[in-house]
């Protein structure tokens, strides 16, 4: 009798389990097109000058929602331990920003009037992880949406649709919901869900680490009751970044050209990856460093070239590497 009662249980769970996969596909859609149509909007408008809008009135038309990663703006006064409050628009982003005496920027907080929505609070801090990484075995994990982005290698485990959870000080807590299934050749035995493209993989919670290289990713739930899903191949953690998805972008944090950053996104970077970030904007344009550090890292960096006559930073690179100095300078 309890064996009976035990499979019918089970039975209802998988039902239960497959009917709630199905309806959560549509979600899956909708970010998918959430992040590409953000990643062609932010290319698209990387290139435009800062606009400083008027603050009064900006305020007198928008609700003050606000948010920095995933936390609210708590400050709602135009002056603040003499930091002056501006509204700017940095590319395709509007953003609220605490500027010093000299007219750095010190705190940066994003705008927008859809704070119910989980997707747009977690879609910065997807953009920032966003990237094709190797594990130290040689296989590949994407974060984003999906194999399209990239070229040359496809990938054998990832977290494909995922949700921040939280972020702390220096890490952030994704869960990986019913929703993710494999995209990936359905003939081969090596891919997610034993290669399936359509495979239903189960829920798993990550802890990751941003380093100079990459990831460092720690598994700290994994549901039991289905064996095919993403892992962590032969105990590996630490995942390098070898492709981002900002096309025509080079470098590991390629992000830092096409999109303003904030303070506490800034901040889940150790220091010696802020330092590396802000050298990598002015590489791009083909800086030659005095610091024998820099100009040795960028050397061996196979899309660097050295430009006697570098070109001029764009108005979002400046203000990343401004915001990206002071970050470190607090550190």
């Amino acid at each position: 009798m309890k064996q009976r009662i035990f499979l019918l249980a089970t039975a209802i769970a998988i039902f239960t389990f497959a009917g709630n996969a199905a309806s959560r596909f549509p979600q899956e859609k909708q970010m998918k097109a959430l992040f590409e149509n953000g990643i062609k909007a932010q290319l698209e408008h990387r290139f435009d000058k800062r606009q400083v809008l008027d603050t009064k009135q900006f305020f007198t038309n928008h609700r003050h929602l606000s948010y920095d990663g995933l936390e609210l703006c708590p400050i709602e006064t135009n002056n603040k331990d003499g930091l002056t409050l501006s509204v700017e628009k940095l590319g395709n982003d509007t953003v609220l920003v605490y500027r010093n005496a000299i007219d750095d920027p010190v705190e940066v907080y994003y705008y927008t009037n859809r704070l119910h929505s989980e997707v747009e609070l977690s879609i910065y801090v997807q953009y920032i992880l966003a990237g094709n990484y190797m594990l130290t075995n040689g296989k590949n994990s994407i974060f984003g949406l999906w194999q399209d982005f990239y070229t040359g290698s496809k990938y054998n485990t990832d977290p494909g649709v995922y949700r921040i959870m939280k972020m702390e000080k220096d890490k952030i807590k994704i869960i990986h919901s019913f929703e993710r299934v494999s995209h990936g050749d359905p003939n081969s035995s090596n891919l997610p869900g034993g290669g399936g493209a359509g495979a239903i993989c189960p829920f798993l919670m990550w802890e990751l680490k941003l380093t100079a290289d990459g990831l460092l990713a720690q598994e700290t739930y994994g549901d039991k009751f289905v064996d095919h899903r993403p892992r962590l191949a032969d105990g590996s953690n630490m995942l390098t970044k070898v492709q981002c998805p900002w096309k025509g972008i080079d470098g590991k944090w390629a992000f830092t050209s096409v999109m303003p950053l904030t303070h506490k996104l800034l901040r889940l970077f150790p220091k010696d990856a802020l330092e590396l970030m802000y050298a990598e904007i002015f590489a791009r344009h083909g800086n030659i460093f005095e610091d024998d550090k820099y100009q040795k890292y960028f050397d061996a960096q196979p899309w660097y070239k050295k430009n006697s006559n570098q070109t001029e930073l764009t108005d979002i690179e400046q203000f990343n590497a401004d915001l990206i100095n002071e970050v470190i300078m607090s550190m």
